[in-house]
């Protein structure tokens, strides 16, 4: 197993723990066999490119987070964006949501963490 391979099974493992999924669950939201879900975690299978497009929407994430091409924002947006997708806000929706972020945290203000 390569290095890459090995890594994009890790990336999708912890995505998928990160939205609190089992294998079972990714499998059938993406149409895949939950073993396949193994392999591919495991390192032991590389997914094609419309499987990986598969997962990638299954796990509210893009090709290229998941390829970690996506920068540290991208990541950090990527489960406020999962959200939106799965809610299937409008764009208005989306931008009453921007309005209440931006008035609980000002401009000028330091995220701490």
């Amino acid at each position: 197993m390569s290095d890459v391979t090995s890594k994009l099974g890790k990336t999708i493992q912890a995505r998928r723990k990160s939205l609190a999924l089992t294998q079972e669950a990714l499998a059938e939201r993406a149409s895949l066999a939950s073993n396949y879900i193994r392999m591919i975690e495991r390192g032991a299978r590389v997914p094609h490119v419309e499987t990986l497009e598969r997962l990638a929407r299954a796990l509210d994430t893009t090709m290229a987070a998941l390829l970690g091409a996506a920068d540290e924002a991208a990541d950090v947006a990527a489960p406020l964006l999962g959200f939106i997708r799965a809610r299937r806000l409008t764009g208005e929706d989306v931008r009453r949501l921007e309005t209440v972020a931006r008035a609980m945290f000002p401009a000028g203000e330091v995220a701490r963490g």
